[in-house]
């Protein structure tokens, strides 16, 4: 009787299963059939918020991706340290989406969000120490920032070397990341983990695609291919030393979760690292790799 009831069990069990993978197949088909040239508006707002501090669903902090407090008093003002205007101007126009218009006037590059969604203004100052600073003027306000102030890097504060060494490979939560950016001048160190597993497999094992927006994803692709690409074979080796690897004619996958269950996410994309395009809802989904990042700001 007992060895009944546990075959019972079991068949039950592998009709469960069964069940179950043929749902997950069912969706898999249904996502590698989307339209690729179907590409959403893209919340300009959102982007800018994904470009400075990561929050949640209920905007609370998660981490910095861009500028750094120096006022105990008011942690919402961020600073960062550039060259000079061209570098500080640079930096402005890549807190948004390519389809961002600018208007330049003078001292000044606004930025007008789609939807009356508002200004974001680029301000070229005379003092010595800060170089320019953002003004914003949004709806919905951003979480966390109430301005950004662009500081001769000469004059950043000495806050002490980064625990990171750039190249450095670093073991995580079961994952491989190597140090791509160490924390300098208000850019938080930055780690990236490719993983080497389709994507198909990574998704049933993990339930997360990826935790990396589409501001995130061009900010590793820029940095990834600086200085003109003379970087790039550098980045390869250190990939190479942490048993994965990285290639310019490849896509890499990232997904923005919108809830904390399966397929339940907000948008798919893929990366093209050799021209920086994005693809929405890409066909076969065993061709893509996924970026995973840490920022930390030591």
């Amino acid at each position: 009787m007992v060895d009944l009831k546990k075959s019972l069990f079991y068949t039950s069990m592998a009709c469960l299963l069964a069940c179950l993978t043929f749902t997950s197949c069912s969706d898999d088909d249904e996502m590698e059939n989307s339209d690729t040239d179907t590409e959403v508006e893209i919340d300009e707002v959102k982007y800018l918020q994904n470009s400075l501090i990561k929050v949640d669903e209920n905007g609370k902090f998660l981490y910095r991706i861009c500028g750094e407090p120096l006022d105990d008093a008011d942690t919402t003002k961020l600073y960062l340290g550039v060259k000079d205007a061209a570098e500080a101007q640079a930096r402005f126009r890549s807190f948004f989406p390519e389809t961002t218009q600018f208007e330049e006037n003078g001292q000044q590059v606004v930025a007008r969000l789609k939807n009356n969604a508002g200004t974001v203004t680029f301000v070229k100052t005379d003092d010595e120490e800060e170089i320019a600073r953002i003004e914003f003027s949004v709806s919905p306000s951003l979480h966390l920032v109430s301005s950004f102030h662009f500081l001769n890097e000469n004059a950043w504060p000495d806050n002490g070397e980064s625990v990171f060494v750039e190249g450095d490979c670093y073991s995580l939560s079961g994952k491989k990341y190597v140090c791509i950016r160490t924390k300098a001048n208000g850019n938080p160190t930055l780690l990236l983990h490719i993983s080497s597993s389709p994507s198909r497999a990574y998704v049933k094992e993990g339930l997360t695609l990826s935790n990396v927006t589409r501001a995130e994803a061009n900010m590793v692709r820029d940095i990834l291919l600086a200085d003109g690409g003379r970087k790039f074979e550098g980045f390869q080796k250190y990939f190479q030393n942490a048993g994965t690897s990285l290639e310019k004619e490849e896509s890499y996958w990232i997904g923005e979760l919108e809830k904390k269950t399966f397929w339940e996410f907000l948008n798919y994309y893929a990366i093209h690292l050799a021209d920086g395009k994005m693809t929405y809802y890409a066909p076969k989904v065993d061709d893509f790799r996924f970026w995973h990042i840490i920022s930390i700001n030591r």
